[in-house]
This record gives structure tokens, sequence and C-alpha cells, in this order.
């Protein structure tokens, strides 16, 4: 089997009627991508679980998810039922609080720390001899400052 046979042609379903095929229905309305389909069922059916507008649909679950999370407001439905017919509550979303920015100035004091933080920890690291080149170029490099 070539990689050519392996590919299966995109399903499109027909807004009006639902039929979902590769070939054109006789109702004359245009067909849409799953996706599409998927979104417009979901707006139809909020209160319906993932797996049932799949059921109904024949899109797979995954995609109705994906146009629900694409689609629909934080306003979600209280409940969703189920393929069992069962009600269920859906889990509350947790907000995180967003964390406060810092100043530039308090950004720029936590960057020099961090860099003395690792300085120190490179020169714990180094050897005696590597050490005392090492403070050689910093005197030289830096001699009007130190």
């Amino acid at each position: 089997m070539t990689a050519k046979e392996k590919l299966k042609p995109s399903m499109l379903h027909c807004v009006s009627c639902g039929v979902t095929q590769e070939a054109a229905c006789d109702c004359g309305v245009g067909y849409v991508p799953p996706s599409e389909y998927a979104a417009i069922a979901v707006a139809k059916n909020p209160e319906k679980s993932d797996r049932a507008i799949a059921a109904a649909t024949g899109v797979p679950h995954a995609t109705i998810s994906r146009a629900r999370k694409a689609t629909v407001s934080n306003e979600t439905v209280e409940k969703r039922v189920g393929l069992d017919g069962k009600a269920r509550k859906q889990p509350k979303l947790r907000l995180v609080e967003p964390e406060e920015m810092p100043t530039q100035e308090e950004a720029d004091e936590e960057w020099q720390q961090d860099l003395y933080d690792q300085a120190c920890s490179f020169l714990g690291s180094m050897t005696s001899e590597t050490r005392q080149k090492y403070f050689a170029h910093i005197k030289k490099e830096y001699r009007d400052e130190i």
C-alpha cells in the first residue's frame, strides 16, 4: 500500500441535512469541514457533552472539544448531558492570580543579585590557580574601579 492510498480524504458535513460523506448530497446546501461543523453543533447544543455531540454528528470528540474551547465564552453551561443521558456538573476553573510585575529598578537589582550569586558559585568551583588568574585579570581590567 502506498502512502497516497493510506491518506483518507477529509469528510464533509452538510449543514442542512447532516449527511457526512465524501460525495455531495442532493439538498443543494454547501458543505463545511468537520471543525466548522463541530463549532455549529456545540453552539446549538452547549448543554451536551463533547462525546454526546460527537456521537450525534459523527465528528471525533477531540474535534468537538477543540471547537468548544475555541468558540464558547467563559459563560459555559453549569451541567452537560452525557451519552448516558445523565447531567453532570462541570469542574470549576481555578483562576490563577497574576503576579505583580517588578519595576525596572527591582528587575535590575534582582538581575545583579543573580549575577553575583552565579559569580560566587563559579569562584567556589575554580581551582586556586584559576582563581588567581581570574583575580589578576579583574585587577588589570577594572583597576580604576578597585
